[in-house]
């Protein structure tokens, strides 16, 4: 899944936002900063994940299937400069359940780094 996939979705959902790819991929970025220092540098990471910057073609950390959580968390911002407190409010609602969710299924998925060992 790429940052442009995300652009697309957002641009269907409020259209005339006015903000341009940039913005909306610097908002991508956020959200993508905080998965990597969050998930991704705790567990072990054994496909080398590394932090991008973010363009419109950067492959996202998360699989496909948790895109909505990209979307709801730009579409919230947006609302969130707009000044559209309901919206906003439904958007982080929505965002902060399917990040919960990819959390948690990143949980299950890699083992989380080990600071001590236990020896015999």
């Amino acid at each position: 899944m790429k940052a442009n996939d995300i652009i697309k979705d957002v641009d269907l959902q409020r259209a005339g936002h006015e903000l341009s790819s940039g913005t909306l991929c610097s908002y991508i970025a956020e959200l993508e900063e905080r998965i990597y220092t969050e998930l991704v540098c705790t567990h072990k990471n054994p496909d080398n994940i590394e932090y991008t910057a973010i363009s419109e073609d950067t492959t996202l950390i998360a699989p496909a299937r948790y895109k909505d959580m990209y979307v709801f968390y730009v579409l919230a911002k947006i609302d969130y400069i707009r000044q559209d407190t309901s919206r906003y409010t439904n958007n982080m609602i929505m965002y902060n359940e399917l990040y919960s969710d990819f959390a948690n299924w990143w949980n299950r998925t890699y083992l989380p780094n080990q600071k001590y060992k236990m020896e015999w």
